[in-house]
């Protein structure tokens, strides 16, 4: 199954090909960089760059 990478821009940012994949899951997880599905076309996904902040853990009161 192939995965193409798109930035927020629309611009391909990287091709991949994942093995034992039985169907694309929504986000995914690349070279520490978190995309989200956009369409699947038969064995062919592609994903959006999604910005996500980590917030510091807050202590428990």
């Amino acid at each position: 199954m192939k995965v193409i990478l798109t930035t927020l821009a629309g611009q391909i940012a990287e091709e991949r090909e994942l093995t034992a994949v039985l169907r694309f899951p929504h986000l995914i997880m690349c070279n520490s960089f978190l995309y989200i599905l956009l369409e699947v076309d038969g064995q062919t996904a592609t994903y959006r760059y999604l910005e996500y902040y980590l917030l510091p853990p807050s202590p428990i009161e």
